[in-house]
């Protein structure tokens, strides 16, 4: 197994949970979980801030720690689930450093929601918040226009 790109992988599927908004403790979890997945790995650990993540690794007594700088990005739900999907597959059903690598690369080059869809999904959130108060049809109304 090739430790060094399996370090870089990790690195690069915290790095994108970072810049799509997750939180801190589910990125670190999330990394070593994924770390710990693989065979013949004794330790895993990882510290993340939001500008910033280390994640050190033990395998065959021999540790190696990366550093890494993270960029600000703008929120995405649907990449921090599906890498968190991933990582739960991952678990259950094991597969080599190239594949989760080429996994991490679909999921980076997936399509965000349009402006359109956006502002569709906020207005009907916002029109689900006005019938869960038990608004009137004007206010539910009203509010699906101010979502958008």
């Amino acid at each position: 197994m090739n430790i060094e790109k399996l370090l870089n992988t990790i690195i690069e599927a915290g790095k994108m949970l970072v810049e799509s908004g997750a939180e801190v403790n589910r990125v670190e979890e999330t990394m070593v979980r994924m770390c710990r997945c693989f065979e013949g790995i004794e330790y895993a650990d990882s510290y993340v801030t939001l500008t910033g993540i280390m994640f050190s690794l033990t395998y065959d007594n021999q540790t190696m720690t990366r550093i890494c700088r993270v960029h600000t990005g703008e929120v995405d739900l649907n990449r921090i689930d599906q890498i968190n999907t991933l990582s739960r597959r991952i678990c259950s059903n094991p597969i080599s450093v190239d594949e989760l690598a080429n996994e991490l690369d679909r999921i980076k080059g997936m399509s965000r929601y349009t402006f359109k869809e956006t502002m569709l999904f906020g207005a009907v959130g916002a029109a689900g918040f006005g019938m869960f108060f038990n608004g009137t049809l004007l206010e539910i109304v009203m509010s699906f226009f101010i979502g958008i």
